[in-house]
């Protein structure tokens, strides 16, 4: 029995999947086919990353909405790779971003999206593109970003999840994250201490660092047991 508040999600069965396929990629080649199933485990946001990343290759193109189609089979046939998993599916999709024109900065701006959360103001969009808007446009036509209420958002937690943990990988992104954001009081301001110690620990101001957690500092030296239900959860976040 399950309670009024939880929805039930069935996974699709594979002639549910096989049809899904060929519905949104018209003309498709059976080997393409065969394998986008057969490594998708029935799962719709699996073969929708795969033809995000063939639109990202422009192996495929855009009919409408819902549909894309083939250029050259001879092409698609030669030069597609199907990533084997969700990770290798957005490694892939980044590696494509970067070689595009101003690529990195694109990047960078999804690393500092992702530091403020899956959903993040058009003020801090319409900073950071001031005078390059054609760049978040082609986030949005990838399908990276989306507009949502009060701004925007990542298009799907997965590829959140996915960038927070790039950024968290890597020391330069890091250090790339903390001086933007040390540098935009509007935004900086209204973080808690906890986000702004960790901002100039990774630009290696530790002395600033150590002010922001003093009073998370104060409560776990204050600690007599060190039982994890006595530590306030926020705090494992800034663990370094």
């Amino acid at each position: 029995n399950y309670s009024s508040n939880i929805i039930l999600v069935k996974a699709l069965s594979d002639p549910e999947t096989i049809q899904l396929i060929k519905s949104i990629v018209r003309g498709i080649p059976t080997f393409a086919l065969e394998k986008i199933h057969s490594l998708s485990n029935n799962i719709p946001l699996f073969i929708i990353q795969v033809i995000e990343y063939m639109l990202d290759l422009k192996l495929v193109y855009l009919l409408n909405r819902n549909t894309v189609g083939i250029e050259n089979t001879d092409s698609f046939s030669n030069h597609l790779y199907i990533p084997k998993s969700m990770e290798e599916i957005y490694d892939q999709r980044i590696k494509c971003l970067i070689e595009q024109n101003s690529g990195s900065d694109m990047l960078k701006f999804l690393y500092i999206a992702s530091y403020l959360g899956i959903h993040f103001s058009d003020y801090f969009v319409n900073a950071f593109f001031e005078g390059r808007e054609e760049l978040f446009r082609n986030l949005l036509e990838r399908r990276y970003v989306m507009p949502s209420s009060g701004g925007y958002s990542f298009i799907h937690e997965s590829l959140y999840l996915y960038i927070s943990h790039r950024l968290q990988s890597s020391r330069d992104a890091k250090k790339e994250v903390g001086n933007y954001l040390l540098s935009v009081p509007y935004i900086f301001d209204k973080m808690d201490a906890l986000k702004k110690g960790q901002l100039h620990f990774w630009i290696n101001n530790k002395e600033l660092a150590r002010s922001y957690f003093s009073s998370a500092i104060s409560d776990i030296n204050n600690i007599t047991n060190y039982s994890s239900v006595n530590i306030n959860q926020s705090y494992y976040t800034y663990l370094e």
